[in-house]
């Protein structure tokens, strides 16, 4: 048994996935105990990175953390592009649909208690426009799929839409989306960009609110659907096709339970019903989550040393295939479809061809 990230007990030395079907029956797949060696090992520096992007052709992986570094490297040669230095920690890195745009977020808390959202052009690495929140930590970002919009989530609760049209003069569309009474962790635009996925964990802010989700029409910034059968949700998703939202968080007891430990969980739910299409506990969450460029695989990791776990799960198959368990640790996670990078606690970033991992 291992202690993880949000203080509950969770068993990692076996992945044996438990899934609770809409129809409330249960099932368990096979346990996976694969092991897989790094096809490449990239440096950013010395400690924890933080975020990982894919540029949507695959082509360029950015990768920014506690160095207050940057880095863009070309995945054809693995050569360096840019270095971009930052006043701060990164927490954040995104690309935009158009892979022109690379957004990245960090904050300048040691010194004058700003959060910034700086914005560069791919091509050159200068800068494009940057956006300014005081008083708050920017906790996650999302690109709107037509490329008008970036999300931005902080740790008081409110989700703020940025128009980046224009670059140059990036302005919020609105006083906040929506406020929660605690930070948010995750944001995810459907592919049609008609809605927006916001989950919250427990601890960033606020002690009332254990985590959600909430489901708004990005136009009107009306509810659509809540979800709250998890609490300290990590991670939102939604598929390539539109048609699923992955959740990974920690599910919640259920009366009669007792005090049986909370487990980790990844939920599968039905964007036109809302229904849920898989509930599997016990599976490896908290430190990203991926699908494939055709839906059919989901990516996620567990990230506490030295036990830390990548998974892939085969929505056709409906278990683990895919599993590496030779890292001492996952900060951040991202993928292309093909291939996974995986930021550790150390500054480094490993890459991992997902047809050959065993």
């Amino acid at each position: 048994m291992k202690t993880s990230a949000c203080g509950i007990l969770v068993k990692v030395a076996a992945l044996v996935i438990v899934s609770i079907l809409p129809s409330g029956g249960c099932r368990a797949s096979k346990a996976v105990n694969a092991y897989s060696t790094t096809a490449r090992q990239l440096t950013l520096g010395t400690q924890r990175v933080d975020s990982i992007s894919y540029s949507p052709d695959g082509t360029i992986l950015a990768a920014g953390g506690q160095d207050r570094l940057v880095r863009m490297w070309d995945t054809r040669t693995w050569k360096v592009l840019h270095d971009i230095r930052h006043p701060g920690g990164v927490m954040q890195v995104s690309f935009s649909p158009s892979g022109k745009i690379l957004a990245t977020a960090f904050d300048t808390s040691f010194e004058n208690n700003t959060a910034y959202v700086w914005l560069w052009d791919v091509g050159t690495g200068k800068k494009l426009g940057a956006y300014s929140e005081g008083n708050h930590i920017i906790t996650s970002i999302a690109f709107c799929p037509n490329g008008k919009l970036l999300a931005i989530g902080l740790n008081n609760g409110a989700v703020r839409l940025l128009n980046v049209q224009n670059p140059s003069a990036v302005k919020t569309t609105n006083e906040a989306l929506v406020s929660f009474d605690s930070g948010i962790s995750s944001l995810s635009f459907s592919p049609d960009s008609r809605l927006l996925a916001v989950s919250t964990y427990k601890g960033m802010s606020g002690p009332r609110d254990t985590g959600k989700v909430k489901i708004l029409d990005v136009q009107t910034g009306k509810e659509v659907h809540t979800f709250s059968e998890l609490r300290n949700v990590f991670n939102l998703s939604f598929s390539p096709s539109g048609n699923l939202l992955a959740i990974a968080g920690v599910k919640i007891n259920e009366p009669g339970e007792g005090r049986r430990a909370p487990q980790l969980s990844l939920v599968l739910l039905n964007t036109h019903s809302w229904k849920q299409v898989e509930f599997l506990e016990g599976h490896p969450v908290g430190a990203g989550l991926a699908f494939s460029a055709n839906g059919l695989l989901l990516v996620s990791a567990y990230p506490n040393p030295p036990k830390a776990t990548v998974v892939v799960w085969d929505a056709q198959k409906r278990q683990i295939t895919r599993s590496i368990n030779d890292l001492n640790s996952v900060a951040s996670l991202a993928s292309n479809g093909t291939s996974i990078a995986v930021g550790d606690e150390a500054g480094k970033v490993h890459l991992y061809s997902i047809a050959q991992i065993a």
